[in-house]
């Protein structure tokens, strides 16, 4: 049998030819073993889900949006920070998944190309059989469509994958195709996935073994947020077809993008909404029966890493990520009303997602954590601002988002279920508020898909316990709601880069809090935290590794790189 390799863009740093395959597990590079196997033929199908990226921690030990002014990694030299401070390279682009994604590429064009070998099953009838090959080639295609998503939203235009090519082929060395040709062939791949019966609609009951597989709902969420990318400014009015569309006649693209993300919302189910909001936006972090708001996730297995990373370090936890003062404010007030900075009381009947997600000077985590002070002066602790180096909070808050509050590292720790959320439909709502109010305006709903963008908007902030709806809505305060409801979920960097506001945002210094307590007396100073923040116009997009291109010299380099 003949090696098979997918192009020369799949090297790795440190396999320089084709002889890379001999280093892949066996069961993914011989089809005359693996598919006549039933089970040996579903591993190969569960590899493929293996380069989801992971999302906790990411990128050199921290969260990515540590690398907005949203947050700052409490290790000042994390190498989060050489994307906050604009220091990453070809030759280190630091968040790089060109290769990994491209595995999870190469494993799903694997499979839909062998699974045709596979010719009995546990005693399944042929049309048994047929129908479960079928479901799992739709698999496949939309988990294809989830990889190609990650990779356009970091490089635009990406080389197009769609057969097995063997080593002796140079048809291997495939250049970029244009950003369009991308978003259509995602689009295709989604569509197939959604037309096939034996894929399943949605996993109602979220259980754990369950979780993270590809249905009908994640198919159709990740045609809806890629086409929602392409009508947002970074890839529109290009002078490089690769990198986006020339013209700059978005109309017909937000209103295609809207289209696509109200079917997500609508899907049904046996005659109910297949996806609903998780009426408990805490604990939909650490809760998974019952969880229908996930479309896409990533499992990070049972255990306390999570807690670990973020706790503070009075609960034995590194400090990890630090939210800033600029995502502080971006929270309203629980009756909606805008927060004043200048509130004597900053932390008080806030957005019930502050307290879901900004661990603050006094906020209780349970009976059995207790509170943390981040005060420094009279009654401080190892919590408190700047009290202990690389462990103590730099911006006077901790995260409190995706932890749970019921495991203590001071104790014995139990483990509990972690999964990122890739796609959830608080995203989805918000993408169709944004869409809709870009097509239509902020209360018109001309096609009668079910919610005007204020209406989306509304029912977030009502999930989310706000007791005052919005009235007028505007692009600036739906940009807010995706800022506070998505917050650490690695929306935030490729939001504001998709919008091309970067320049003024991420070039900001990241802010932070000071309180000093004097005989019961609070001062409140806001601090500088980090002032090294930089971004210029050749970041919107990420540089190809300059390993990538010396394997694939069809492979054109991003603008500046």
């Amino acid at each position: 049998m003949k090696k098979i390799i997918l192009y020369s863009i799949l090297i790795s740093l440190g396999f320089t030819s084709c002889d890379f395959i001999t280093e892949q597990p066996l069961y993914l590079h011989t089809p005359d073993v693996v598919f006549p196997d039933v089970v040996k033929a579903e591993q190969a199908l569960n590899y493929a889900y293996v380069y989801i990226p992971a999302g906790y921690n990411r990128v050199g030990g921290s969260f990515l949006d540590a690398a907005t002014t949203d947050a700052a990694d409490v290790d000042y030299s994390a190498p989060i920070n050489m994307i906050g401070r604009g220091f990453y390279t070809a030759t280190n682009p630091v968040e790089n998944l060109w290769y990994p994604l491209y595995e999870g590429v190469r494993a799903t064009v694997f499979f839909e190309e062998n699974i045709k070998y596979l010719i009995s099953a546990n005693g399944k009838t042929e049309e048994q059989l047929i129908n479960m090959k079928k479901g799992w080639i739709a698999e496949t295609r939309a988990l294809r469509a989830f990889y190609y998503f990650e990779l356009i939203k970091r490089y635009a235009g990406v080389p197009l994958v769609k057969d097995i090519y063997y080593s002796s082929d140079k048809a291997a060395l495939l250049p970029r195709n244009n950003f369009s040709e991308c978003v259509e062939y995602i689009v295709e791949l989604c569509d197939s996935a959604v037309a096939e019966p034996n894929l399943p609609i949605a996993y109602s009951d979220q259980k754990k073994d369950l979780m993270g597989k590809m249905t009908k709902a994640a198919a159709l969420a990740i045609k809806a947020k890629t086409l929602a990318y392409a009508a947002s400014n970074l890839f529109n009015g290009q002078s490089n077809p690769v990198l986006g569309y020339t013209d700059n006649n978005r109309q017909p693209r937000f209103e295609r993008a809207a289209a696509a993300l109200a079917e997500v919302i609508n899907l049904q189910n046996n005659g109910t909404n297949a996806l609903t909001l998780y009426s408990n936006f805490e604990k939909m972090f650490i809760t998974l029966d019952g969880n229908t708001e996930y479309i896409v996730v990533k499992g990070a297995g049972n255990n306390y890493n999570v807690e670990t990373i973020l706790y503070p370090p009075s609960l034995k936890g590194s400090g990890g990520m630090c939210p800033s003062q600029q995502l502080v404010e971006s929270f309203d007030m629980k009756d909606g009303s805008p927060f004043n900075p200048s509130s004597p009381n900053p932390y008080e009947n806030r957005d019930p997602r502050f307290y879901s997600t900004i661990v603050y000077n006094g906020a209780n985590l349970g009976s059995k954590l207790g509170k943390v002070y981040t005060q420094v002066g009279d009654e401080s602790t190892i919590d408190a601002i700047g009290a202990q180096l690389n462990l103590s909070t730099i911006t006077g808050y901790y995260t409190r988002k995706f932890l749970d509050t019921n495991i203590d590292l001071r104790q014995s720790p139990t483990n509990t279920a972690h999964v990122w959320p890739h796609i959830r439909l608080g995203d989805i709502y918000l993408l169709y508020a944004e869409m809709m109010f870009a097509a239509y305006g902020a209360t018109n709903d001309p096609k009668g898909y079910g919610m005007t963008a204020l209406d989306a908007v509304n029912k977030i902030r009502q999930r989310a316990g706000i007791t005052n709806n919005l009235t007028t809505l505007t692009e600036e305060k739906i940009r807010q709601e995706r800022r506070v409801e998505l917050a650490f979920e690695e929306q935030r960097y490729f939001d504001v880069k998709r919008w091309k506001i970067d320049e003024k945002e991420l070039s900001q210094p990241v802010m932070g809090m000071r309180i000093t307590n004097t005989n019961g007396y609070l001062q409140y100073t806001k601090i500088q935290v980090d002032g090294e923040r930089h971004f210029t116009s050749k970041m919107y997009l990420n540089p190809v590794q300059y390993t990538q291109l010396i394997a694939n010299p069809a492979i054109v380099q991003n603008p500046g790189w």
